[in-house]
């Protein structure tokens, strides 16, 4: 079975077959069980970005670079959650500061995957371990974003209450363009 939007791809030296899950040899050798397997190929290289949202005044880039590792909770809209659902440990995250701000300061990386709520009785409610990177060269502004061609498509412009969105590989690369990272 094909995943949509990814490409059928074979990895006949792992004994990996998207498409072919049959307990069959590969050509070249002998007859036999053979285990294949079916993995997503965005599960064997998976980087992801994101762009999480903070009020510098209750909890800035600076508080996390203090503390070295934070938690990152208080997120309740659900299409907030569901984007920090999909976040894994090693997932590249752009902080942005909102209130007077508005601009994204500095990079993080998640530390862990997404976890229950430790301080809430409600399994729908996740967190996430971050621990910060770098502070950007140059922070990037929201007007920047909105009057950039590539930035413009980015959710931080299109749905600007969301407090966690992702951001795609070509929003990433000219994000850290514009900050000269």
């Amino acid at each position: 079975m094909e995943t949509p939007g990814l490409p059928s791809q074979r990895l006949p030296h792992l004994g990996i077959g998207r498409q072919d899950t049959r307990n069959a040899a590969p050509e070249g050798v002998g007859s036999g069980s053979w285990l294949r397997v079916s993995i997503p190929l965005a599960t064997l290289a998976r980087v992801a970005n994101f762009l999480f949202k903070t009020e510098p005044s209750t909890y800035s880039y600076q508080d996390l670079v203090g503390e070295r590792r934070a938690v990152w909770d208080g997120v309740s809209n659900p299409l907030a959650l569901k984007h920090l659902r999909s976040v894994r440990k090693g997932d590249t995250v752009a902080i942005y500061h909102t209130g007077d701000e508005k601009q994204v300061v500095g990079l993080a990386t998640a530390a862990s995957d997404p976890y229950a709520d430790p301080k809430l009785a409600d399994a729908k409610r996740v967190v996430v371990d971050l621990k910060p990177e770098r502070s950007l060269p140059r922070p990037v502004a929201l007007s920047e974003f909105r009057a950039d061609k590539v930035l413009g498509t980015a959710d931080l412009v299109r749905l600007p209450r969301l407090s966690v969105m992702p951001l795609t590989a070509a929003h990433w690369k000219r994000l850290l363009e514009l900050a000269g990272a």
